[in-house]
């Protein structure tokens, strides 16, 4: 896996600070940043997970997804400071459901299309096992459901718990 995953000009760099934005493999180190992450108030309410949850279990929990070859987790990075994170769980279908926030800091930026399309790059470059990719987003949670509308997802259910969205990865098998 490769240490740094960057996308194109236009979404790796933010104008107004000119930082590099890139996706890099997360650690067993990212555990407090991850915590805070996923306890924050914002991104409980859009989980399907509400409750807080102590540094103890979040540890864990972490090391689990670290030595597990079908979820892969990346902690998005604006230049030298983590941003947010994205994962995916890969299924025997070889489809990956994907799960990402953001600090409250970086919101409303425009970087969840930048987590989602580095994602993108990262699933067509290195896990070609992957055939396509999935996400369940909590009605009411528009912003994440225009990020997945704007790089290339389908929306394929609307149900009272959540709206299911999928993506086909091009393969070409040898």
């Amino acid at each position: 896996m490769e240490a740094r995953i960057q996308a194109g000009e236009a979404k790796r760099e933010n104008p107004k600070t000119e930082e590099k934005r890139f996706l890099r493999p997360a650690e067993a180190a990212d555990a407090s940043f991850l915590l805070a992450l996923r306890n924050d108030p914002l991104v409980r309410k859009w989980s399907f997970h509400h409750d807080k949850t102590c540094l103890e279990d979040h540890k864990r929990w972490l090391a689990k997804v670290l030595a597990d070859d079908n979820r892969h987790l990346y902690i998005l990075m604006a230049g030298d400071t983590p941003a947010g994170q994205v994962r995916i769980d890969r299924n025997e279908a070889n489809e990956a459901k994907i799960s990402y926030s953001l600090l409250a800091s970086f919101r409303g930026q425009g970087l969840g299309n930048v987590i989602i399309a580095l994602l993108i790059e990262e699933v067509e470059q290195n896990l070609p096992e992957i055939r396509a990719l999935t996400a369940e987003v909590i009605p009411g949670n528009t912003a994440s459901c225009r990020v997945f509308e704007k790089n290339g997802f389908a929306c394929t259910g609307r149900m009272e718990t959540c709206i299911t969205y999928r993506r086909e990865m091009e393969r070409t098998d040898a």
